[in-house]
């Protein structure tokens, strides 16, 4: 009977058995806005049936819920770093924190792939491209990745290597809270070792099991177990499982609006600029003026009521990279042309 009414709903959503495919129709655009809630308590799920792999499964993750994260697509061609994923042409971002990391993607009919990220204090750009969907994904498939990246903070120089192999093992019908849909689903084992002056520093083992619909972008459910190792906590092990709310695409302003942004006024400037934040409140900051070649050519430190004037008349004209760092963690930027 299950495989009767598993026909029917997938005959209504005009699918058939053969015809379960994730297209490039469904890849992020910006302005791409996702809410995810995460089941409360997991103990009450049978894990190992949302594990189970082959054809016309199904899964069910229902149960008591509670808010998790917002996430949104930005494009990032206008944003300094651009200039370290020169094919990138997206950006996600925690819409919850959206000061703290972006994740950078390049996007087009083939897949979905991770070029790295970019923080208050790391850059990490992956010397391979990381494919996260490939296009279309279809039962049956297999991709594996292989990248690293050399990462310095300061005197201090690190590499992180990253390895995953990911199968599409399964179609059939999941249900969340939300509804029902039919899905494949992938299953990737992904093994990151981070190194730090050639020095073992940790280690982190991911088993993710996802769930792609067609007309959603990302997937609809995900879930993870996790074994984290590293020289300060030690072994640390997580399950986590969450579904798709709500998910719309708006204009991608609407989601830059959140981000806090730092406005240099006058700019062009000639002899003095001031800064202005908005979006954000904060304590102390520091900041600093980078040249075209990369060196730094001014910095300072001022609070949120003693924002004055910087003097830049002794600098030559061309564009400045002014970055702020407001109470040790939250990084902001612009350029500053002078004339």
């Amino acid at each position: 009977m299950k495989s009767f009414f598993t026909f029917l709903a997938m005959s209504l959503c005009g699918i058939t058995f053969s015809q379960i495919s994730y297209t490039s129709a469904n890849a992020p655009k910006p302005g791409h806005k996702s809410e995810y809630k995460y089941l409360e308590n997991i103990q009450g799920i049978d894990l190992n049936a949302l594990t189970q792999a082959g054809s016309d499964k199904t899964w069910n993750i229902t149960g008591q819920d509670v808010d998790g994260n917002r996430e949104g697509f930005i494009s990032i061609d206008a944003y300094p770093f651009k200039n370290y994923f020169p094919s990138a042409n997206l950006a996600s971002i925690d819409l919850d924190e959206p000061d703290t990391t972006f994740s950078i993607y390049e996007v087009n009919t083939d897949g979905v792939y991770w070029l790295g990220s970019y923080d208050t204090s790391t850059t990490i750009v992956w010397k391979d491209k990381y494919i996260f969907v490939p296009f279309p994904l279809n039962f049956g498939q297999n991709f594996q990745n292989g990248t690293e990246a050399d990462v310095t903070q300061g005197t201090t120089s690190g590499k992180i290597e990253i390895q995953s192999n990911a199968n599409v093992d399964g179609w059939g019908m999941l249900t969340t809270n939300e509804g029902t849909y039919p899905v494949l689903k992938v299953k990737t084992k992904q093994i990151t070792e981070i190194t730090v002056s050639g020095i073992p520093f940790g280690s982190s083992t991911f088993e993710y099991h996802h769930w792609y619909a067609s007309g959603i972008v990302g997937p609809v459910a995900e879930f993870t177990i996790s074994e984290t190792e590293s020289i300060f906590t030690g072994i640390e092990n997580d399950t986590t499982i969450r579904f798709l709310h709500k998910q719309e695409l708006v204009a991608d302003k609407n989601i830059e609006t959140v981000i806090p942004k730092l406005i240099l006024t006058p700019n062009p400037a000639t002899d003095f600029f001031q800064m202005e934040i908005k979006g954000i409140d904060f304590d102390q900051a520091a900041y600093t003026l980078i040249n075209a070649e990369g060196k730094t050519v001014g910095s300072g430190n001022f609070n949120k009521n003693q924002n004055q004037p910087i003097a830049i008349q002794n600098l030559p004209a061309g564009n400045y990279f002014v970055q702020l760092i407001l109470d040790k963690k939250t990084l902001l930027f612009e350029i500053l042309h002078k004339k």
